[in-house]
């Protein structure tokens, strides 16, 4: 362990300046632990540390974990050490890599008339085209208050760095732009000539396939039909010696239904 010695009160009155052997200085603020430390008070310093800890429940530690809070800026807001954040916070860590996850397979709102891509494809294809490789990109999520969660993806190319935020709805199983950047890739994404293909491939942007049309079944075997039935043939000339003439059914015309003619007299 490095020792260090006291150099100075800070200006400000609120730090103590350190320095180490090879001549490194250090800041160290000036508080009612380090007063009472100072002092030899050990019990007024286990009641600051009982304070400091009962200040931020583990509920409230993993509230802010879940909506998207590192655990070093929940640390330094409730003045404690980063593991005690941590001893709370793994579970929530590992929800929100879980949302990320579900969220990058998850299909954007439609573009237009045209097929909603995966929230994967739209981004990992569009930073190939920037020249970025997909995989140094940093994606994390946060809880928003109506349930939904905010999905970030950090980028960088050469000294310039961006990010996009996308809204996911496990419930609505959807995801859709929430600034500039998102709906940047999103447009692109729709003008890409990628869109036109049918084969997904990984870290490529396609059109999701269209279903193909279901089997042609065999159609049902039916009686064929018989034709209607036409106005009534003469009768038949009698046959054979011994043999009774066919038997027809006498349909009246459109005269003995309006006159009541049954036959014109010869």
């Amino acid at each position: 362990m490095r020792q260090l010695r006291f150099v100075a009160l800070a200006e400000d009155g609120a730090a103590i300046i350190l320095a180490d052997d090879r001549g490194g200085q250090y800041r160290l603020a000036v508080d009612e632990r380090l007063r009472a430390a100072s002092r030899g008070d050990g019990a007024r310093l286990g009641q600051i540390e009982i304070m400091m800890e009962s200040s931020m429940r583990p509920a409230e530690i993993q509230a802010r974990v879940r909506a998207g809070e590192a655990p070093e800026e929940i640390a330094r807001a409730g003045s404690m050490p980063v593991e005690r954040v941590l001893r709370f916070a793994g579970p929530v860590l590992q929800e929100r890599a879980l949302v990320v996850q579900r969220a990058r397979a998850t299909r954007c709102r439609p573009i237009g008339d045209g097929a909603a891509p995966l929230l994967a494809q739209v981004v990992d294809d569009q930073l190939i085209r920037q020249g970025i490789d997909p995989e140094s990109a940093t994606w994390d999520a946060g809880r928003r208050d109506n349930g939904t969660w905010r999905v970030t993806v950090r980028f960088s190319a050469g000294r310039q760095s961006g990010e996009a935020v996308w809204v996911y709805d496990p419930a609505g199983q959807q995801v859709r732009p929430n600034d500039d950047s998102a709906r940047d890739l999103l447009a692109a994404m729709a003008s890409s000539p990628a869109m036109g293909h049918a084969d997904p491939r990984p870290l490529s942007v396609v059109r999701a396939a269209k279903q193909p049309p279901p089997p042609a079944t065999a159609e049902p075997q039916t009686q064929p039909e018989q034709p209607l039935a036409g106005p009534p043939s003469p009768p038949a000339a009698a046959g054979a010696a011994g043999e009774e003439p066919a038997r027809h059914v006498s349909i009246p015309s459109w005269d003995d239904i309006v006159f009541g003619v049954r036959g014109r007299k010869g």
